[in-house]
């Protein structure tokens, strides 16, 4: 049996526009975008609201600050470990760009743009239902 992998992820939505992230090691290629998000928090802290803050200034070199909105379970593949994705809805503190090497670009798209770009992982899924609330 194996356990899932924990990831933070972050909804960062500032005057209706959202923050995307685009990564070189996604496993959907380097061209996709999704939400500032990871596992290399938990290298920190095993707090998940901990663990954001220090994912969100290894990625994009910002102060987060949020809270846990949504919880969506997601597979990937039956090669892939099954994960959990913590998504936290916040704002940030500073100019976000690119500090960690996986992360290739940064960016504020419109929630209407971002609505209809296909998301890596969940990603889409949980914008729609934030949005939906």
């Amino acid at each position: 049996m194996s356990f899932p992998l924990v990831v933070t992820a972050a909804i960062i939505i500032e005057d209706y526009n959202v923050l995307l992230t685009r990564n070189n090691n996604s496993i959907y290629g380097s061209d996709m975008w999704g939400f500032p998000a990871g596992i290399g928090g938990f290298k920190k802290t095993s707090n998940p609201n901990e663990a954001i803050i220090h994912q969100i200034a290894r990625d994009i070199g910002c102060r987060f600050t949020g809270e846990l909105t949504i919880v969506n379970p997601y597979f990937e593949s039956p090669e892939e470990l099954p994960c959990l994705t913590l998504f936290y809805v916040g704002s940030i503190t500073g100019t976000p760009h690119p500090v960690c090497h996986n992360i290739l670009d940064v960016t504020y798209f419109s929630l209407d743009e971002a609505r209809h770009t296909h998301l890596r992982y969940n990603h889409s899924q949980a914008l729609n239902d934030l949005l939906n609330l």
